[in-house]
């Protein structure tokens, strides 16, 4: 039996986007997986699309009214995230970082759309 940790190393980058709970997020992530494994190394693409999986997990748990990047508030949102984000382990931890810069980065892309 394949353990659960397992199954998920597994997934590809545009598959662990598409768990995101959030459809509009998970689109965004989604091509933005399609994007960097084109140009990365597959273990960084994996990397980072787990850090941002982390922000949007807590996003549906602690935030359920955010459905897309661009509602999104450094007050509100960010600056939580990463205080909750300090109790995590050291390698989630820096997964965390990763995301919010990440997000940040699709958040100001889309605003200038």
């Amino acid at each position: 039996m394949v353990s659960a940790s397992a199954k998920a190393a597994a997934l590809t980058p545009a598959e662990h986007a598409a768990g995101i709970a959030q459809p509009d997020i998970s689109r965004v992530v989604i091509r933005y997986a399609q994007l960097i494994t084109t140009t990365l190394r597959p273990a960084t693409a994996q990397t980072r699309v787990k850090a941002i999986r982390v922000l949007a997990d807590w996003l549906a748990e602690h935030h359920r009214d955010v459905a897309r990047l661009d509602q999104l508030d450094r007050n509100t949102h960010i600056e939580p995230f990463l205080a909750w984000s300090r109790g995590l382990p050291p390698v989630v931890r820096r997964a965390g970082r990763v995301s919010v810069r990440l997000c940040w980065s699709a958040v100001r892309k889309r605003v200038q759309q």
